[in-house]
């Protein structure tokens, strides 16, 4: 399926309709094609991860990348310390989502391990 840009607007039978071509897209599949970016408004990673088959909206902002996995970087770019340790990200958001958090799940430091 090409990614559409438009399709933003989520039906309760997890499809969404692109406002351009007005056709009906699976949204679950959809965003789980969205690679990892940075959230312009806040300057957050926003990231999926699979729980259960479905896919869930969460998001790490750059201070809490740094200063759990790399304390001592100045200048470092955001996305390769999240790539660096998304399996560590994933996982912490998988623990939220057990203890009840809905999406977004925004991570906190707190909620992330510090590296051995």
């Amino acid at each position: 399926m090409d990614r559409c840009t438009h399709c933003v607007r989520e039906r309760t039978d997890g499809a969404a309709r692109c406002r351009q071509t007005g056709a009906f897209s699976d949204w679950t599949a959809l965003r789980m094609t969205i690679p990892p970016c940075i959230h312009d408004s806040s300057g957050a990673i926003r990231f999926y991860v699979r729980i259960n088959g479905i896919p869930v909206g969460a998001l790490v902002n750059k201070e809490a990348l740094h200063y759990r996995y790399r304390p001592d970087a100045n200048g470092e770019d955001a996305m390769d310390t999240y790539l660096a340790n998304a399996a560590d990200i994933e996982a912490a958001v998988r623990r939220r989502v057990a203890k009840g958090s809905i999406e977004p799940v925004m991570l906190r430091e707190a909620d992330l391990h510090t590296p051995a």
